[in-house]
């Protein structure tokens, strides 16, 4: 059933019928979805019988040029070629390599073709915690999550001493700075006035098995990795809080800088283990 909500759920515009679909235009904007199925079944939500190739191709100002399964097809196969190409480029951890390939993807398509921005996810105000105004757009270039973003897409940290040398000055030269402006001693935290919450932030989750990694805890970090793993959702993809009595998916999502995490902590994990069981491989 094609229903779209304009401005927020504000909005029930009439669907106009056009030759090969519905079109929804406020003057502004248009909204088209073509498609082989009969308009009555995309209005009234009937039933179809799939006995012949179908297909939807929803498009956003410009109509698509998509306008046969024969063309459909085409896309679709194109589509799939050109993700596997790009997949075969990634340098993966020998640990987790799934999962750091699947973020990998995620993080991929959070890139903005034309100029490279990464938004730090597709979706906007999904409360990182229900019943409070914890709720954030993050369908722009947050320059925090896109700094995280470009880190993970190194795979092959080079340089991370120089790096690391270049932080630590900065940080003591502005260290009195940060004290003072973003730091309450009566509070004994840095400020935050929009209320607590008692989510885990997914994120800080992965930087925990990563820490634990780096500690020497390996085993430890092992386990809580695969844990972190069963709060993805069936194709992989993790969101931006997770509500710890029920494992429920809060915040934006997919949260790009969660997936970072994931890419992070494996390929720690990974070197980490071979070092201590002395496996060493080559990068290609």
């Amino acid at each position: 059933m094609f229903d779209p909500r304009p401005d927020y759920a504000r909005q029930r515009p009439r669907p106009v019928h056009v030759t090969d679909g519905l079109e929804i235009a406020d003057g502004v904007s248009c909204l088209r979805l073509r498609t082989n199925v009969p308009v009555p079944h995309l209005e009234g939500g009937q039933p179809i019988r799939i006995d012949q190739p179908y297909y939807f191709v929803l498009s956003y100002g410009k109509p698509s040029d998509i306008d046969s399964v024969a063309s459909m097809q085409r896309a679709l196969n194109l589509t799939i070629a050109g993700w596997r190409a790009w997949a075969k480029t990634c340098a993966l951890p020998s640990f987790a390599d799934t999962h750091v390939l699947r973020s990998a993807l995620c993080l991929k398509l959070h890139a903005f073709a034309d100029t490279g921005a990464i938004i730090a996810a597709a979706t906007t105000s999904v409360p990182e915690a229900l019943g409070t105004q914890r709720t954030w757009d993050y369908r722009y270039c947050w320059l925090r999550d896109a700094a995280f973003d470009l880190g993970a897409r190194l795979a092959r940290r080079h340089g991370e001493a120089t790096l690391a040398a270049e932080w630590d000055a900065w940080a003591d030269a502005h260290r009195d700075e940060i004290l003072k402006r973003a730091y309450n001693e009566n509070l004994g935290r840095h400020p935050d006035d929009l209320g607590d919450t008692t989510n885990a932030f997914s994120v800080c989750s992965f930087w925990w098995a990563e820490a634990l990694a780096m500690i020497g805890e390996l085993d430890e970090a092992v386990a809580l990795f695969n844990r972190l793993l069963t709060y993805a959702n069936p194709v992989g993809l993790f969101s931006e809080d997770i509500d710890p009595p029920t494992g429920r998916l809060l915040g934006n999502f997919p949260q790009a800088y969660t997936h970072v995490g994931v890419i992070h902590a494996a390929i720690t994990i990974g070197e980490l283990l071979e070092a201590r069981d002395a496996k060493f491989r080559a990068w290609t």
